[in-house]
This record gives C-alpha cells, sequence and structure tokens, in this order.
C-alpha cells in the first residue's frame, strides 16, 4: 500500500486534472498558453506505460493547479501486458517492481520507493517524477509491441486533444522534451518554456570540395528561465567536414521583429567569448551519439539576450517590462568530401537542449550529383584516344575556358573521375579526363556536381584538349548544367543533346571539309573575255609604237 501512495504521490506532483472516467476510455486535453506566437505550432505523442483500474471512489477524483479536488487518491492498481515492448525497460529502470501474475498475461506495478524516510515528501516525488520521465523517454522501444498504445496529438488552434485507453502515459512535446508522466484523464495546461529550432541549409547540392552553408535558427520564448543555459548539438556525417572557424551569429533579435529577411541575408559576426563552441573529447555524449560540436550559450548570455529584446512600458514605480520571444541565427559551413557518392543525401543533424528538454532534431541534406559521356563518330562506333578537361566557368569574352581546370583524383581505370576536395594532395590528382570508350566499353563517368539553384542552374563547361587520331576536335565546349534537383541539362554548340539517365554521346567527324561555293556562272567568262580584249589592247598599241619608231 506504502508504494501505490508513493506512485499516486508522484501523479499529484504534475498539474494534472482527472475528469470523470469511464471504466475503458479518457481524455488527454493539452491546453496552450503560449506567449511568443508558437500556439498551434506545438504537437504531442502520448505513450501508454500501464494500463490502470481504479475503484468507485476514483470516478470524482480531480486535480487542478490549485485544488486538489474532491475523491481520494487511494485504490488505484497498475499493470502492463506482458507482451509490451517497455517490459524491457521498466524492468532495467530501477524504479519499478514488476511481479508476473499467476496466469503468465501481465505484471502488477509498484513504484520502488524512493526514500523510506520521506514517502510521503511531495518534492521527492516530484523529482523522482522528472527522472522516471527521463529515462522514459531515453530508453523507448524502437518498435512498439501491437498492445501497446501511442497517440499523435496535433493543435487545433491553441488545444490538443486525444481520446485514450485508460492509463499511465509518457507525454512528449515537439517543442522540447515536455517530460510528463500522469495517469489520465489528463489536462495540461501548457505555458511555452522551451526553446525551438530550426536548421536549413543555403543549398540542397554542393560541388565536392565545396562548401555547403548552414543556418540554424533558435528561439528563446518569452517565458524561457533565464538562469540556465542553451545549448545546440550537431552531428556532421562523415562525408562532411566541419570549417571550425567559420561559425558566426547574429545579434539577438526580436521574433516579432523578424521580417521576410532571409537567414543568408542577414550580418553575422564570428562568434565571440558569450559563445562557446566546443569540439572534440569535450562533445558530451547526447542522445545516445557524439556530436562533431557544440556552441553553448551560457545563462548570463541567455539572460543578457533576453534583456536586449525586452519591452518597458511607463516610467519609475509604473515601468511594467515585458519579456519578448527572441531569435538568434548561427551560421556554419561544412565540406563536401570525396568520399562522398553521387545522388546520395548527406544529413547534417542539429537539436538544442535546454534544461532537460531536448528539441526535436532538424535533419537538412546536400547531394552532389554526377554525368556520363561515351565518346563515337558519326556512325555511333565507339573511340579512344580523347582527353578533356572541365572548367566552371567561362569567358564570353575571348571565348575560352576561366580560371583552373577542375581536379579529380586520379584513376587507373580511366572510366570514373571523382571531383577531388581541399584535403586531396596534388600528387593524387590529374585534371585531364582521358576517354577511352572502346576499350574501357564503358561510358566515362564525372561524380560531384552540384548546382545553384532549379532555375539557372550551374553550367560546367567540358573542353576537348584531344581528339581521337583522324578525327576533328570539337570547335566549342560541352555545357553541362546541373540543377539543385540533379536535373541536368547537356548542350553543345547551341544544340542540346539527347542525354538518357544522365549519360550522353560526344560524337567527332573524321576527315576535313574543303570550302565550296554554288555554280560559277557567266561571270567568270566576262572577266576573263575583259582581260583578254585588254591585253590585245595593249599589244596593238605597243605594236604600233614601235613601226612609228622605225
Amino acid at each position: 500500500m506504502k508504494n501505490l501512495k508513493n506512485l499516486i504521490a508522484l501523479v499529484l506532483a504534475f498539474a494534472m486534472i482527472f475528469a470523470v472516467m469511464t471504466a475503458n476510455a479518457a481524455t488527454i486535453t493539452i491546453n496552450q498558453n503560449n506567449t511568443d506566437g508558437t500556439a498551434g505550432a506545438e504537437t504531442y505523442v502520448a505513450y501508454k506505460i500501464f494500463d490502470v483500474t481504479k475503484t468507485s471512489a476514483q470516478a470524482s477524483w480531480s486535480q487542478t493547479d490549485d485544488n486538489l479536488g474532491a475523491g481520494t487518491a487511494e485504490g488505484f492498481a497498475y499493470t502492463v501486458n506482458a507482451e509490451s515492448a517497455w517490459i524491457n525497460v521498466l524492468q532495467h529502470s530501477g524504479y519499478f517492481t514488476l511481479t508476473l501474475s499467476a496466469e503468465g498475461d501481465k505484471y502488477t506495478v509498484a513504484l520502488v520507493d524512493p526514500d523510506t524516510s520521506t514517502t510521503d515528501n511531495e518534492n521527492n516525488t516530484e523529482a523522482k517524477a522528472k527522472e522516471i520521465a527521463a529515462y522514459l523517454l531515453a530508453n523507448k522501444p524502437v518498435t512498439l509491441a501491437s498492445v501497446d498504445k501511442k497517440y499523435d496529438m496535433t493543435s487545433n488552434g491553441t488545444t490538443a486533444t486525444a481520446t485514450v485507453d485508460d492509463g499511465y502515459y509518457l507525454i512528449t512535446s515537439s517543442l522540447g522534451t515536455n517530460l510528463v508522466v500522469a495517469t489520465s484523464s489528463i489536462t495540461i495546461n501548457t505555458k511555452n518554456d522551451y526553446i525551438s529550432d530550426e536548421k536549413t541549409v543555403e543549398k540542397a547540392s554542393v560541388t565536392v570540395g565545396e562548401n555547403a552553408t548552414y543556418y540554424i535558427k533558435v528561439t528563446l520564448p518569452a517565458s524561457i528561465d533565464q538562469s540556465k543555459p542553451v545549448t545546440v548539438h550537431d552531428v556532421l556525417d562523415e562525408h562532411l567536414k566541419f570549417n571550425n572557424d567559420s561559425v558566426q551569429v547574429t545579434a539577438a533579435i526580436k521574433t516579432s521583429d523578424l521580417g521576410d529577411t532571409a537567414p543568408k541575408d542577414r550580418t553575422y559576426d564570428a562568434i565571440g567569448s558569450s559563445y562557446t563552441l566546443v569540439e572534440g573529447d569535450s562533445v558530451s555524449e547526447t542522445s545516445g551519439e557524439k556530436c562533431t560540436f557544440e556552441i553553448v550559450i551560457p545563462a548570463t548570455q541567455v539572460a543578457a539576450i533576453m534583456d536586449a529584446g525586452k519591452t518597458v512600458t511607463g516610467t519609475g514605480a509604473d515601468a511594467v517590462t515585458t519579456y519578448n520571444s527572441t531569435t538568434i541565427f548561427f551560421k556554419y559551413t561544412a565540406e563536401l568530401l570525396s568520399t562522398a557518392a553521387n545522388d546520395t543525401g548527406y544529413v547534417n543533424k542539429e537539436f538544442s537542449t535546454y534544461s532537460e528538454y531536448t528539441t526535436q532534431p532538424t535533419n537538412p541534406e546536400v547531394k552532389t550529383y554526377d554525368f556520363s559521356f561515351t565518346k563515337v563518330d558519326g556512325d555511333s562506333t565507339k573511340l579512344d584516344g580523347a582527353e578533356f578537361e572541365l572548367y566552371a566557368a567561362w569567358d564570353s569574352s575571348t571565348n575560352k575556358a576561366s580560371g583552373d581546370p577542375i581536379a579529380f583524383l586520379k584513376n587507373a581505370d580511366k572510366v570514373t573521375y571523382e571531383k577531388a576536395d581541399t584535403d586531396d594532395a596534388a600528387a593524387d590528382t590529374t585534371t585531364t579526363i582521358v576517354v577511352d570508350s572502346k576499350t574501357n566499353n564503358a561510358a566515362t563517368h564525372v561524380i560531384g556536381l552540384g548546382g545553384a539553384d532549379n532555375t539557372t542552374g550551374t553550367n560546367y563547361y567540358l573542353v576537348e584538349t584531344k581528339e581521337p587520331a583522324g578525327f576533328n576536335k570539337l570547335i566549342a565546349p560541352i555545357i553541362v548544367n546541373v540543377k539543385d534537383d540533379g536535373t541536368i541539362t547537356v548542350s553543345y554548340n547551341g544544340t542540346t543533346l539527347t542525354s538518357t539517365n544522365d549519360a550522353f554521346d560526344v560524337v567527332n567527324n573524321s576527315g576535313s571539309v574543303l570550302p565550296s561555293t554554288g555554280g560559277i556562272g557567266t561571270t567568270i567568262f566576262y572577266i576573263l573575255g575583259s582581260l583578254l580584249v585588254l591585253g590585245a589592247g595593249i599589244i596593238l598599241v605597243t605594236k604600233r609604237r614601235m613601226s612609228v619608231e622605225k
């Protein structure tokens, strides 16, 4: 009985309302009283941990924030199905004692006494409730069993509701890990005191060796506890290299004053002493994984940010201070490495922690793309011996490539050319793409290109520097246009080339073509006739002079 009292005291520690219940159905109602304009944006998930049965005395038992209400807290009994995916979690938690029934189909549940000397200490049970909720969330099963119940709740305006089986629930929130354990029916009056965050990447695709630019938006709600730090966590894919000198931050901005300015158009400063960048062995283990880096906003800076964004009305003794939701933008870059495969999304995972709350991770990804081509003659017969260079820029005034050719990793098979990154040594790279389509009997594969956007895309210029023996060199570059979504268009000398799965043929023609005109007509005869007449006249004049002289 003492253990049951402890469990009920644990439930009493939370601000819940227990309404009149039916035997098998209950409700969860979450009223959002957010002060930062995010009401309606929050979603919740309710996980049923235990089944609950009650005596008739519980039918009228209720609790509010300020009133324990009528009825009695005695008589609650908790069980869990023996097939539940939560069994292993519960048995190893240290918080519960589970006893298998004689039928072997369920366990009865008792709370392990947190402190035998203070079994009725409400503060002690409230702290234990937070521990239990944090443990359940961190260790919740990846896959639930068929007997387990999970309810997704989406706000309708400022209220989220669900009709659920009567039970004991863990409830989590999308704006933070809203750690709640309680027995339904449940009414929760929330106030958004969680941080929220969002991460975006400037371009969805980048060229290998190019930096992907990331933006992290962290919102501090008006009601935030200013005595606690906020930490931004980042987990980079192994094919992305963090540039630790690239981290920048905007000044704190009142959320209501954000306007339509995109993150990339904001003014950033290098991160200063008010924020701490943590890397390497100093990074904490969070959510079961090692982060690449963390940005820590200390409590003193949280307070300074909120103070900078506050609104004061009135003066003197009549002055009223109102805190406002405030947003900070972080910016940094990471290089896509030459180990990246084409058309594969490389995820950068980000989440933030504040007190015991953890935001839901955001996972923007970047891709890199490829194209293939085959060297053929006019009869589509494959050719050997061509060489190319690929450029990222073209000078239209000189009609020549601009800048250096793109470097690729050396590859003995002369089939695959992977774009090099900044860590690849010059000795291991080449700028010459050798094409032996006939010998290799395979298309030449170029990997590691990104596009700027989905409107104009990014042009790459494939220039033939050596033609196959006996064939003519191409007179213009082949233009390969790559869009951010992976759409690739190929053109040569103003004509779009047929491309199948981003593969196309490059045609060389043999021999040379002599210049020609149309029919010669009669003009040439008139000219020759005139010349003959003129010549005859000259001869006649000359002969007459000679006769006179004699």
